[in-house]
């Protein structure tokens, strides 16, 4: 499904999945709608399909960026990696700031979070708990 959502829509570049309340991702600047993963179709984004109890499985335009799990093109993920003038230190807080940005020009990288009403446990020995929303 992911696979096929980012061989039709070429504006998805990364796909975050959701390890903390979705509260916690923030929008991109003015984009209002997402996309329905079922359907490939953009739905509004209001409290109604986001939703704990929802069984739609969707993606939510974001600024936020996490080099935690996700899913990305790789050769955009390799020419923004690349495209950084320093590799000296984690990539993270230069993307972070990148994507903000981007959202605040009205430019989107592309960043999307995937909510299909679950969390998943951080995979690198954390303790982050399992939850669910």
């Amino acid at each position: 499904m992911l696979v096929r959502a980012m061989e039709t829509r070429d504006e998805i570049n990364y796909i975050l999945f959701l390890k903390s309340d979705l509260k916690r991702v923030k929008s991109c600047g003015n984009e209002e709608s997402t996309i329905d993963l079922d359907t490939l179709d953009h739905v509004p984004r209001n409290d109604t399909n986001i939703n704990p109890n929802s069984t739609k499985r969707l993606l939510l335009p974001t600024a936020t960026y996490s080099d935690n799990n996700h899913f990305v093109r790789f050769d955009w993920y390799k020419e923004t990696i690349e495209s950084l003038i320093s590799l000296a230190r984690p990539p993270e807080n230069p993307l972070q700031k990148r994507a903000w940005d981007g959202c605040r020009s009205g430019k989107s990288m592309g960043l999307y979070a995937y909510d299909e009403g679950y969390l998943i446990r951080h995979l690198d020995g954390r303790t982050t708990q399992d939850a669910e929303y």
